[in-house]
């Protein structure tokens, strides 16, 4: 339904009506998932010694991840929105390059009508030669029209992940 038409049937509520639909928007669960890649390739390096050409395989690899925090609901069971960091990097076992990273947001499906994503409002790195931290913070809120426009709730959810030059990974922060 068109927006006027949804502000006309919310003006209509009672007080019950209109706390029971805060209570179906409202949300108190949370999720978080990962998607992960990695791309191997080898160069060959050849060296000379007194011995003559000598051989040497170099192993690079390249991790790519999309790490994903959801939030749902208050009955637990459909999301209402998702915050995701991809990140990538290669590494060799004795360093890192290449580092990029990058956020978006996603709003799911019609009971979160009233909820926006706003965009990315923070981020940051720090990228060392064997290892790197990168962040980024989305913002998401909550514009209820039956208020009169105000805003009900804002969210501002954060993450933070640590790579290293083995291609390991953690997260360090993440949620609100």
């Amino acid at each position: 339904m068109s927006q006027s038409k949804r502000e006309d049937e919310l003006d209509k509520l009672n007080d019950d009506q209109d706390n029971s639909v805060q209570t179906v928007v409202e949300t108190d669960e949370t999720e978080t998932s990962y998607e992960e890649s990695t791309e191997t390739w080898q160069e060959d390096i050849y060296s000379t010694e007194s011995e003559g050409a000598l051989f040497e395989p170099d192993v690079n690899e390249r991790k790519r991840v999309d790490y994903t925090w959801t939030k749902y609901a208050a009955w637990g069971f459909y999301p209402i929105y998702s915050f995701t960091l991809h990140f990538a990097w290669n590494y060799d076992g004795d360093d890192i390059w290449g580092v990029d990273y990058y956020a978006y947001g996603d709003i799911h499906a019609n009971i979160t009508t009233w909820w926006y994503y706003e965009g990315v409002i923070g981020e940051g790195e720090d990228i060392g030669d064997e290892s790197f931290e990168v962040y980024s913070e989305g913002e998401f809120e909550f514009d209820f029209p039956y208020y009169q426009g105000s805003k009900f709730q804002q969210d501002t959810p954060k993450i933070r992940v640590r790579g290293d030059e083995m291609g390991d990974w953690e997260v360090l922060e993440e949620g609100l």
